[in-house]
């Protein structure tokens, strides 16, 4: 037997609320199985008990009253549950002496009683009734209409009847039939209702409880994606059950090691790109002394670059996106801008503006990264195409350009620091390395991401992906 884990609940609060009802229907089924067994045997003895002695009362009265009285005594004792009447012949037809023997011993302790007399009984169905029922023999003595609708749902049952055949002297038998008493499991609509009102309340009470243990536990994993995004987030609260308490307070302290580590690489390198811009500015300055025009060229070259990879380095390791407040912008208004830049530079860009779209975020980081995404797609193609859409709960920035593509064992790598590609996209052009881990960095900071791929009619596909 497989177990269907389409049934299972995915969230652990939707598990504990399904496994709290299910031990609790269980242990109130198997209790309800017990107690209906002791309630069983109970009701059997005490039923059969007041049977018995119903029974042995108006033998003894029939029996030591007048002959002319005792057809009042019948009539007034009969009822729908109940029957007798006095024949000169037993009803019973197959005696059974396990039952006879209980009314026997009962009707001994009468001191008119002659133990000698015979007594008959045994237990049948209640087709018989049913039979008397319909032939009209037992419906003369009810004369009112609930009396007759309580003798009819009490006559078309099918447990079992009690006969009682009891020779009083003189060729007299009193012949008696009354339902068996027999126990059965409570199924009424009462309990029904029972049961699910109290499966309800369960669930309420669980599902509270479930929700109080689990929010901790929720909290936690949007703290672990707001970390992603920024170790400048805030602390969690220290609340819950214990267990969660120290999960909590372990991740408040690994973030608190992760935000000082961040910490301490960025000032390292301002400090390194401090230091480094000094000798570069005396380098600057002693090459114009230089009288090979060549040779001064050159040097000034290396140093501009040399000072392009310290600033590129610097805004790549600064992550100033996670100290900065965040702000509400259009995003295509954005994006326009860039286009509008670098097409004054001379770039090919095709960009049709939709309507503006909202989003909130750091607008200058996303400026930023957008700049060297589409510059990048410009400068290594004869020109840039920009889409822009919302799907699946994402804003996703397409930039496709015709240049040569990219390797696809190189794909892996192009996000790498200082990766820089042979051929077109090398240093030669002006790059660092950095632009698209600078733009991927503010891509992800926003909880979103930045993917390339080649396309299939030539160039790259850029496509940059932000919640929304």
């Amino acid at each position: 037997m497989t177990f269907n884990r389409s049934l299972w609940p995915k969230t652990m609060a939707a598990r504990i609320v399904l496994l709290l009802l299910v031990g609790l229907g269980l242990s109130h089924v198997i209790s309800l199985s017990v107690y209906n067994f002791d309630r069983e045997e109970i009701v059997n003895l005490i039923g059969r008990a007041q049977l018995t002695e119903r029974i042995t009362t108006i033998t003894g009265i029939i029996k030591n009253a007048p002959p002319e009285e005792r057809e009042k005594i019948i009539s007034f004792a009969n009822s729908s549950t109940f029957q007798l009447d006095l024949g000169t012949t037993s009803t019973v037809k197959n005696n059974d002496p396990l039952v006879a023997k209980r009314f026997s011993a009962a009707l001994s302790e009468l001191t008119s009683f002659d133990s000698r007399m015979p007594i008959l009984a045994e237990t049948v169905s209640g087709e018989d009734s049913i039979w008397r029922h319909l032939s009209g023999k037992s419906t003369e003595k009810h004369i009112s209409i609930t009396d007759h609708f309580e003798h009819i749902v009490n006559e078309i049952r099918t447990g079992p009847l009690i006969r009682v055949s009891i020779e009083i002297g003189d060729n007299s038998w009193l012949n008696y039939q009354a339902p068996d008493v027999e126990a059965t499991m409570p199924w009424s609509i009462r309990f029904v209702l029972s049961i699910a009102v109290m499966m309800i309340a369960t669930a309420i009470f669980s599902a509270w409880a479930a929700h109080y243990l689990t929010d901790p536990l929720k909290k936690l994993s949007i703290a672990a994606e707001d970390l992603g995004r920024s170790v400048t987030a805030r602390p969690i609260p220290e609340k819950g059950p214990l267990e969660v308490i120290q999960s909590v307070r372990v991740f408040n302290k690994m973030q608190a090691r992760i935000y000082r580590f961040v910490e301490d690489r960025t000032q390292m390198i301002a400090a390194i790109a401090h230091d480094l811009r000094t000798p570069l500015m005396r380098m600057q300055l002693r090459s114009e002394l230089l009288d090979d025009n060549e040779l001064k060229r050159k040097f000034s070259e290396d140093i501009d670059e040399m000072n392009q990879i310290v600033t590129a380095t610097l805004s790549f390791a600064s992550e100033d996106a996670g100290r900065k407040k965040n702000d509400r912008f259009d995003i295509v208004k954005l994006i326009s801008d860039v286009v509008v830049d670098l097409s004054t530079l001379g770039f090919s860009i095709s960009w049709v503006p939709p309507d503006p779209i909202s989003l909130e975020g750091q607008k200058d980081l996303l400026r930023r990264a957008l700049s060297n995404l589409i510059e990048n797609a410009a400068k290594y193609g004869e020109w840039a195409s920009i889409h822009i859409q919302i799907a699946d709960g994402k804003l996703i920035i397409t930039i496709d350009d015709d240049g040569p593509g990219i390797a696809p064992e190189n794909i892996k790598d192009v996000f790498k620091p200082f990766f820089r590609l042979e051929g077109s996209r090398s240093r030669e052009t002006g790059g660092t390395g950095l632009g698209l881990s600078i733009a991927r960095s503010a891509f992800r900071s926003h909880g979103g991401d930045v993917t390339i791929r080649n396309r299939a009619e030539g160039g790259l596909r850029v496509e940059a992906y932000l919640p929304f």
